[in-house]
C-alpha cells in the first residue's frame, strides 16, 4: 500500500519523474527516481522519528522574476519580516521540544519537524505544502518493498483559508492530515472534499452565528457589510446574509467588497456608500490590510484645513505645510522594582513669544547624582513606484474624450515616512500640484514651497526639532557633546543645521560627528562605539531612525541590560553600591518584560500549540493499538515502517484531550474545533491611549450557543448604545 501511495504522489504532486520497479525487477525500469527540481524555501529544520510539517507566514511580500523561459525560471524571493507569522513557526518548534520531554507522551518517539514560509503568496505555499509531503531528496532509491517513514506524517497550516483550500484538495487525495490554525472559511467542512482537513480555530459558520446574536443583543437591524475579496470574505458574506434572513431580525443597507492592493477609486466609491448611508452599524469580514487602505482614504482640502481633534489639539498648515510645532520632551522614569516608564516633563512649541522651552525639572529621573553639563542626556524605489501608480492608476489602456472630465485616480496622498522618499515623491507631485500630507517626514528641505508646492506634513519639520535640541543643552549647560545622524536626507540636513545653528548660539562644541550604516554594518558599529567610549563627552545628541538606534544598541548590549535591569561589567559607578544587578548573559528571557516579548495576546500561537498536540495525541494512540485489535482491515494496527497518512487521520478523528492550560480539543465530523469567539472592545484611557479587553465570549455549550457578555465593561464612542 506504500508502494502504491509514494509512487502516485511523486507522479501527481509532478515534482519528481519515476521509473519504478514491480515485484519481479526488469531491465525495463529503474530502481530510483529523481526530483524534477527543487524549490527554494525559507525554512527550519529539526531530525526525529517522526517529522510534523509547518507552513507559516514568516514574510510579508513576495517578488516573482519573470519569466521568459529562455533560460531556466528563477525561484520566486521574499522579504518584509513578519515577527507573528514567526512566532508561530517558534510555536510549534516548542510544542514539539516540549512534547518530546513528556515520557507520557509518545515515549521512545522523537519528533522533529520541517517549518518552511509560505510568504502570504499561494504559489510558495503550494510549493512547501508539497515539498513536505514529497522530501527534499535529489534521489529516492526504491526497494521491493518500500518500507520506510514519510517525509512528514502531517501538517500544520495553512493560516489562510485560500491556502488551505489549494493544499488540502491535493493532501486530501492521498489522505494526509492538515490541521490549520487560523483558517476560517466554512466551505472547509466540507468532508466530501476536504476529507484529512483539521482546524483549531472555529469555522466562519459559528463567527456569523456568534456576529448575529451580537446585534440583535444591541437591536442594530440596519447594518452595513463589508468583506475581502477571497474564500474567506465571500463565504462569510454569503452565510451572514443567509442567517440573518432566517432570523428575521435585521437588514443589510449594503453589501462591498473590500479590494485587495490600494485601489483608490474603488475604496473611495465604497467610503462615498457608507457616508451616504443611513447604516451606522458596519460589520467586516476582511483582513487587516483591508482596512488600513480603508482607512487611509481621507478628503485633501488641506490649505484651509483648521480643526481641534477630541484631544484639544489644534490642527492646522502654515505657508509652507508645516504642522504647528511642538515637541514632548519624554524622560525614562526608574520605578523601585526595577521597571521603567516613560513619562512627559515637558515641550517645546511656538507661542506667540517665539519658541518657548516648558520643562518641569523636578520630575526628572537622572541615572545619576549630578545634574551637571559632564553628566548624560537622558535618552531622548518601492516606494516611489507606489506614488507613480497611485498618480497615474493601474489601468493598462486609458480612453481620453475630447473635455478629458473624469475624476483622477486619487486626490491625495498620506505619506511617505521617510524623508528621502518623500523628497523623491513630492519632486514629481509638485509639477501636477497633486497634495500630499507627510505624517513622519521631517527634513526642513521639504518646506521649501518653490521645489515642493503641493507638500504639507502633520509633524514638525526638523529646522524646529535641532533648535529645540540647542535650547535643551542650553538649559542644562551641556556645551561638549557628540552628534550621530542617519545616512540620508534627515540625518544629513539634521546635522547641517544642528552644527549650523550651534555656531551661531556660540554654546557649545561638538567632541565628534558621526554618520551611522544603514544595515547591521558591525565593524562600523564597532568603530563608532569606541569613539564614544573614548571621547570625554558623555552627552549624546542623535539624528536618526529607529533602525539605526536598534543596530547601535545592540552592539552595546543595551537591550538585554534594559530588559533585565542589569549592567554588564565593569557597571556604571556607585552601580553596585546600589543594589545593582550584574549582567551574566545566563538571564532567562521569559522572565524578561519589554514590547518585543510582549505575551498578551497569544491566540494564534495556542493555535498551533493545540494543532501540535492534536497530532501527536492521534500518533500517540495509533503506537498504543494492541495487534488482533486494531481499526484496520484484519484488525490490525499501524506502525510507523508501514504508516499510511489516511491511518493517522482515522485517530485524529477521535482525538480528544485537555491541554496544560485546561482547554478542551477535539473535532467534530466535519474535522472542526469546539467553537469559542473573545469579545473585544477598544478601551479609550484617561491619558488618550487604548488598549483591547475582553468584555465577553460566544461558545458552544450544552445550551447550545451562549452569548455571555458583561456590558457593564464596554466602552462606547458615543453616549447613547442604542
Amino acid at each position: 500500500m506504500w508502494a502504491f501511495f509514494y509512487v502516485n504522489l511523486l507522479v501527481y504532486f509532478m515534482l519528481l519523474y519515476s521509473y519504478f520497479s514491480s515485484a519481479v525487477p526488469s531491465p525495463l525500469y529503474s530502481t530510483s527516481c529523481q526530483l524534477q527540481g527543487q524549490f527554494h524555501l525559507n525554512g527550519m529544520h529539526k531530525a526525529g522519528d517522526v517529522v510534523l510539517g509547518g507552513v507559516f507566514q514568516i514574510h510579508f511580500f513576495s517578488v516573482f522574476p519573470d519569466q521568459s523561459f529562455i533560460s531556466e525560471p528563477q525561484q520566486p524571493t521574499c522579504h518584509g519580516f513578519d515577527v507573528l507569522g514567526f512566532r508561530q513557526a517558534q510555536t510549534m518548534a516548542f510544542a514539539i521540544d516540549e512534547i518530546n520531554r513528556n515520557s507520557n507522551l509518545l515515549p521512545n518517539v522523537t519528533l522533529g519537524y520541517s517549518l518552511y514560509d509560505n510568504c502570504l503568496e499561494l504559489g510558495i505555499g503550494l510549493r512547501a505544502a508539497l515539498s513536505l509531503a514529497s522530501g527534499q531528496e535529489k534521489k529516492v532509491l526504491l526497494d521491493d518493498t518500500c518500507v520506510g517513514t514519510l517525509p512528514v506524517l502531517g501538517i500544520v497550516g495553512d493560516s489562510a483559508s485560500t491556502s488551505s483550500i489549494a493544499i488540502s484538495t491535493v493532501y486530501g487525495l492521498y489522505r494526509v492530515p492538515l490541521v490549520s490554525y487560523f483558517a476560517t472559511c466554512s466551505c472547509l467542512s466540507d468532508r466530501q472534499k476536504f476529507p484529512s482537513f483539521f482546524r483549531t480555530i472555529p469555522s466562519d459558520a459559528f463567527q456569523v452565528r456568534a456576529m448575529i446574536q451580537i446585534l440583535i443583543l444591541f437591536g442594530w437591524t440596519w447594518a452595513g457589510l463589508l468583506v475581502s475579496d477571497d474564500d474567506y470574505g465571500l463565504h462569510a458574506a454569503q452565510s451572514f446574509q443567509s442567517d440573518l434572513v432566517q432570523t428575521g431580525e435585521g437588514c443589510l443597507a449594503y453589501v462591498e467588497v473590500l479590494p485587495w492592493g490600494n485601489d483608490q477609486a474603488e475604496l473611495r466609491r465604497i467610503v462615498d456608500i457608507m457616508r451616504k448611508s443611513t447604516a451606522r452599524v458596519v460589520i467586516v469580514f476582511a483582513h487587516e490590510s483591508h482596512m488600513i487602505n480603508l482607512m487611509e482614504e481621507l478628503v485633501y482640502y488641506l490649505e484651509k484645513v483648521n480643526f481641534t481633534t477630541p484631544f484639544g489639539d489644534q490642527v492646522l498648515f502654515d505657508e509652507n505645510g508645516d504642522a504647528l510645532p511642538i515637541y514632548d520632551i519624554m524622560n525614562w522614569l526608574w520605578l523601585p522594582d526595577g521597571k521603567t516608564e516613560v513619562q512627559n516633563v515637558g515641550a517645546v512649541k511656538e507661542s506667540v513669544k517665539g519658541e518657548e522651552l516648558t520643562l518641569d525639572e523636578d520630575k526628572i529621573f537622572w541615572n545619576f547624582e549630578s545634574k551637571q553639563r559632564h553628566k548624560s542626556l537622558p535618552a531622548m524605489g518601492i516606494g516611489f513606484r507606489a506614488a507613480l501608480s497611485l498618480a497615474s492608476g493601474q489601468e493598462k489602456k486609458v480612453v481620453l474624450d475630447d473635455s478629458c472630465v473624469g475624476t483622477p485616480p486619487i486626490l491625495g496622498i498620506v505619506g511617505d515616512s521617510s524623508s528621502t522618499r518623500s523628497i523623491a515623491i513630492s519632486t514629481v507631485y509638485g509639477l501636477y500640484r497633486i497634495p500630499m500630507v507627510s505624517y513622519f517626514a521631517t527634513c526642513s528641505c521639504l518646506s521649501d514651497r518653490k521645489k515642493f508646492p503641493s507638500f504639507f506634513r502633520t509633524i514638525p519639520s526638523d529646522a524646529f526639532q535641532v533648535r529645540a535640541m540647542i535650547q535643551i543643552l542650553s538649559h542644562f549647560g551641556w556645551s561638549w557633546f557628540g552628534l550621530l545622524v542617519s545616512d540620508d536626507d534627515y540625518g544629513l540636513h539634521a546635522a547641517q543645521s544642528f552644527q549650523s545653528d550651534l555656531v551661531q548660539t556660540g554654546g557649545g562644541c561638538l567632541a565628534y560627528v558621526k554618520v551611522l550604516p544603514w544595515g547591521n554594518d558591525q565593524a562600523e558599529l564597532r568603530r563608532i562605539v569606541d569613539v564614544m567610549k573614548k571621547s570625554t563627552a558623555r552627552v549624546v545628541i542623535v539624528f536618526a531612525h529607529e533602525s539605526h538606534m536598534i543596530n547601535l544598541m545592540e552592539e552595546v548590549n543595551q537591550f538585554w541590560e534594559d530588559t533585565f535591569q542589569c549592567r554588564f561589567a565593569p557597571p556604571p559607578t556607585g552601580w553596585v553600591e546600589a543594589g545593582g544587578a550584574l549582567c551574566t548573559g545566563n538571564e532567562d528571557l521569559d522572565n524578561g518584560e519589554t514590547e518585543f516579548l510582549d505575551l498578551s495576546n497569544l491566540r494564534p500561537e495556542y493555535n498551533v500549540y493545540k494543532a501540535v498536540y492534536a497530532l501527536a495525541y492521534a500518533l500517540d494512540d495509533m503506537l498504543r493499538c494492541v495487534p488482533g485489535r486494531g481499526p484496520f482491515s484484519g484488525h490490525s494496527c499501524g506502525n510507523l515502517q508501514r504508516l499510511e497518512p489516511w491511518q493517522l487521520v482515522y485517530y485524529l478523528e477521535k482525538v480528544n484531550f485537555t491541554t496544560p492550560f485546561g482547554d478542551q480539543v477535539s473535532f467534530d465530523e466535519n474535522g472542526d474545533a469546539l467553537p469559542i469567539y473573545d469579545i473585544m472592545n477598544w478601551l479609550w484611557l484617561p491619558d488618550g491611549r487604548t488598549k483591547v479587553q475582553n468584555v465577553g465570549a460566544v461558545k458552544e455549550s450544552v445550551k447550545g450557543e451562549e452569548l455571555i457578555l458583561d456590558e457593564d465593561k464596554m466602552f462606547w464612542n458615543f453616549e447613547s448604545q442604542q
